[in-house]
């Protein structure tokens, strides 16, 4: 009888988007701080969720990600168990991962059993399924988790 292992975040070999679409991320994290009128990192609730949406960087990851997919980004902190409402996969690449020590967990569907923990780091695109129950823990009170996010919906 073999044993399958079931990976729920993967790293995936993308290329990463150049300085002018760095530019562009960095300046609308700034835009999504202003919108939800956070003047540090500090001043959030727990729960913040944010996306903008920026038509060069779609362009840029459509043409060099997936072509199918829109391209936007997310602003979060600290989240407990949850599941992606109607997103199956979402592809990420973190700007800032908010911290040294976070990492994004995976649970069985009652939330009781860890299937996997993975400490994802910032400029590289990773493939998480979203539509079973995750986390993310260790966002570190004075920083942000800043990322270009394009989501598979089933």
């Amino acid at each position: 009888m073999t044993t399958h292992i079931h990976y729920y975040a993967q790293t995936l070999n993308l290329p990463s988007p150049p300085q002018n679409i760095l530019d562009i991320v960095n300046q609308n994290y700034i835009l999504q701080k202003q919108l939800y009128n956070l003047k540090t990192d500090d001043e959030k609730l727990q729960y913040t969720y944010a996306q903008g949406y920026n038509a060069d960087v779609n362009t840029w990851c459509q043409n060099n990600v997936c072509k199918d997919i829109r391209f936007y980004f997310q602003l979060t902190t600290n989240l407990d168990i949850h599941v992606d409402a109607g997103s199956d996969v979402k592809l990420i690449y973190f700007v800032d991962t908010g911290g040294d020590n976070v990492f994004t967990e995976f649970y069985s569907n009652d939330g009781k059993k860890l299937l996997q923990s993975i400490q994802l780091v910032s400029h590289k695109w990773y493939a998480l399924k979203t539509s079973i129950n995750h986390s993310v823990r260790g966002v570190d009170k004075s920083r942000t988790r800043f990322s270009i996010v394009g989501r598979l919906f089933i």
